[in-house]
């Protein structure tokens, strides 16, 4: 069976959002862009209901989704299955000294909401 696309677009990732039943579970915001991000001022902002861009987030900025933990460690979600099963993003990002509980929390439910079954 083929895998399924990750959504690209702010619209795609909150569609998916709402068709499993999660919309509520998330914040959307509207901030500005990253000074470096030239074709775009303003950047759509999604993070898990009680938790802040500083606990990591998925935003749509340099024309793709990125999920982004501790400000400088991101990678674009349509890599969240990379070398599954033997690699996750759990395992890669539990073994450094900054990872938080919250950094965790959201990679788990990136992968219920793009489960391996159907996207790795």
């Amino acid at each position: 069976m083929a895998k399924l696309a990750f959504p690209t677009t702010a619209d795609e990732f909150k569609q998916h959002l709402e068709q499993q039943g999660q919309r509520d579970d998330w914040t959307v915001d509207v901030v500005p862009a990253e000074g470096d991000d030239i074709r775009n001022k303003t950047r759509v902002v999604f993070t898990l209901r009680d938790m802040t861009m500083a606990d990591g987030y998925v935003a749509h900025e340099y024309d793709d989704l990125i999920v982004t933990l501790d400000g400088d460690y991101w990678f674009g979600l349509d890599r969240l299955h990379e070398d599954y099963p033997r690699w996750t993003w759990q395992k890669q990002v539990g073994e450094k000294s900054w990872c938080t509980v919250d950094h965790l929390r959201l990679l788990d439910a990136l992968v219920e909401l793009f489960p391996p079954s159907l996207y790795a």
